[in-house]
């Protein structure tokens, strides 16, 4: 006889995908407490999940994070699906610019129990784009200035156009 390895559950491997991803996926109850959190928030907030499980988004996130998210949390608990980006300060993992979508769970008897938040860091993201961004403005302001010299004939128009050019 061969012996076979025992099958695992079928949300043994869900949880194993889950757990996988890159981003904080947790469902959340109406009383904004954590009932199920993936191992993202052990590498975000250096605490293991099931110290995180019961505990209040602000015991989790810090005040100034829970500020910044609340209204996104009120939103799904109303019922509406929240799409957000919003610098969130957290208290045991830095600020961190972050792109949530909360979706609204329904209990049995037709009100919300809760909702579902997935949330993934762009800060990095975000810093490119800033940096991008500068690259860009600095690129049309040296154009400017190169246009500028390139249409000057005496060296006084050309000083002109650099005072004029280097002041925008």
């Amino acid at each position: 006889l061969r012996a076979t390895a025992p099958q695992p559950s079928p949300a043994e491997p869900l949880e194993l995908i889950i757990d996988a991803l890159p981003v904080l996926v947790s469902f959340v109850g109406a009383d904004l407490r954590y009932r199920s959190v993936n191992a993202a928030y052990e590498r975000w907030f250096g605490v293991a999940k099931r110290d995180v499980v019961g505990k209040h988004l602000a015991e989790v996130l810090g005040e100034e994070a829970f500020a910044a998210v609340r209204p996104h949390a009120e939103r799904a608990l109303a019922g509406g699906i929240a799409r957000f980006e919003t610098t969130a300060p957290y208290r045991d993992g830095g600020a961190r610019v972050i792109e949530g979508t909360y979706v609204p769970q329904p209990a049995v008897d037709g009100s919300v129990a809760g909702f579902v938040a997935l949330v993934a860091d762009i800060t990095a993201r975000k810093t490119l784009e800033r940096t991008r961004d500068q690259m860009i403005d600095r690129s049309v302001q040296l154009l400017r200035i190169t246009a500028a010299i390139a249409d000057a004939v005496t060296s006084d128009e050309v000083y002109a156009a650099l005072v004029d050019h280097v002041a925008e």
